[in-house]
């Protein structure tokens, strides 16, 4: 009820600013996000696979002039991925041979796909150039740099008795983001579609220097 209260405050002077200055926009964003390993090195047993994640939160856009604008986020994000087992991993092929040879594979998995789930508030800090502008549509193209922080995260793991505990994403993730946005205009209200990528500038894993890349769409609606 508190961070209900909090926000609903926060709306409100938000408005009341808008409302005296036509250069400040604000709005809620959200977007789908996907995680991209191809870029990761697998493990032997087991694959890293991306999930489809989400975010959702609020959006300040202050509009410098009719070209160059800049805007700040505040987003509740999740960034999970899952292993999958390589049954390839179950064979090999001996010097000398072309016919792979069957390994004992050990134990049956109880999970052969665990999911790892975290959790992050994102903070992006955006600039945006107006590409094309008309009364009701516009485009801009949009770079920046987002500074996410963990909040949260839960862990399965292939055997039950065998709990994964640590981490699998760092505390902190900073990241260079580039988007190009379409914005759908009425007299009140503005519609933003923005496809996105990012690529990390600091490790994702603990002890692991490749990165996956972020793709995404957002989705914003901005008071004008």
């Amino acid at each position: 009820m508190k961070r209900c209260f909090f926000f609903t405050i926060l709306f409100l002077i938000a408005l009341s600013v808008t409302a005296q200055d036509k250069k400040i926009r604000f709005g809620v964003s959200s977007s789908f996000d996907y995680n991209f390993y191809g870029t990761v090195t697998d493990y032997p047993w087991a694959d890293y696979q991306g999930k489809v994640n989400f975010s959702a939160g609020f959006v300040f856009k202050y509009q410098l002039n009719e070209r160059l604008f800049f805007l700040t986020k505040a987003l509740y994000s999740t960034k999970n991925y899952k292993l999958k087992e390589n049954e390839n991993s179950l064979f090999y092929v001996p010097p000398g041979s072309s016919t792979p040879v069957p390994v004992d594979p050990g134990p049956p998995m109880d999970n052969p796909n665990p999911v790892f789930r975290n959790s992050f508030v994102d903070i992006p800090l955006e600039i945006g150039w107006s590409l094309f502008n008309k009364k009701n549509f516009g485009i801009a193209g949009v770079f920046g740099f987002v500074n996410s922080f963990q909040v949260a995260h839960k862990n399965e793991s292939f055997y039950i008795d065998s709990p994964v505990e640590e981490k699998t994403y760092n505390n902190y993730l900073l990241s260079t983001k580039m988007g190009v946005g379409f914005m759908f205009k009425t007299d009140k209200i503005g519609f933003h579609i923005e496809p996105q990528a990012r690529l990390y500038v600091t490790n994702v894993h603990p002890k692991m220097d490749e990165n996956p890349i972020h793709l995404g769409i957002e989705m914003q609606i901005l008071k004008l």
